[in-house]
């Protein structure tokens, strides 16, 4: 047996699962559209995943660390973690919905929005890190320890973000819906899709009308000038 019939098989059975548990028939994946939307998320995940290892590979064997390194590998896990979790949304597409839903909604939606998040903050940490160290040089040298960047580690970045995050995950867990034939998830809070399209519709019509009021202006105004310049005598012409 190849590929593509290995491929084609697991698709039909994973397909006829689905539809059996939730009325919805799909049809089996083409190695084609597997190639189009499983091989960019294996390449971006390893490629993050492998990047993110040798990261904290250099930062273990590092000597004489000073306090800052903390914080980089503080950056360095959470993009470890958040290449993880685009690496286990790939096998769970094969799985079960009754088994894959929960696991789907952790680490396709909970994990990546907690990383990026915790990611977020370790640069801020960084950067203000680096504008003290400059600013105040020396305030900086006799204050800054490596238990002190520890805990801004991991109170800024991993405990700020799991309270950012964490309440509206709860809140709205049962709102990640996940499609049952593309497992592609959608963060959807009660109400959220009706009242953005309205929104983006009622945005986009300010927008078109913006756009055409600027385009009549900016013709009034080279006519205005051709006017201006037919009746000026011809030394005005030359210097404007």
């Amino acid at each position: 047996m190849n590929i593509s019939e290995l491929l084609n098989n697991t698709a039909r059975n994973d397909s006829h699962s689905n539809s059996t548990r939730c009325g919805v028939i799909c049809h089996p994946v083409t190695p084609t559209e597997w190639v189009a939307t499983q091989l960019p998320t294996i390449t971006f995940g390893s490629v993050m995943t492998g990047t993110q290892l040798f990261n904290l590979l250099i930062f273990a064997f590092w000597r004489n660390k000073e306090p800052y390194i903390t914080l980089h590998v503080a950056l360095a896990v959470t993009s470890l973690f958040a290449g993880l979790s685009v690496l286990c949304t790939v096998p769970l597409r094969y799985q079960p919905l009754d088994v894959s839903i929960p696991l789907e909604r952790f680490f396709g939606v909970a994990l990546v929005l907690y990383m990026n998040c915790a990611g977020l903050l370790a640069n801020l940490l960084i950067s203000v890190d680096r504008w003290l160290s400059v600013e105040f040089p020396i305030k900086y040298r006799a204050l800054v320890t490596h238990r002190k960047t520890r805990m801004a580690a991991i109170i800024g970045s991993f405990v700020v973000s799991l309270a950012v995050v964490g309440p509206g995950l709860v809140a709205y867990w049962d709102r990640i819906i996940v499609d049952p034939c593309s497992r592609r998830k959608l963060f959807l809070p009660d109400g959220t899709d009706s009242g953005i399209g309205n929104k983006c519709r009622q945005m986009s019509s300010i927008v078109k009308v913006g756009r055409k009021c600027r385009r009549y202006v900016w013709c009034g105004s080279l006519s205005w000038q051709a006017w201006q310049l037919s009746d000026s005598p011809w030394w005005q012409i030359s210097l404007q």
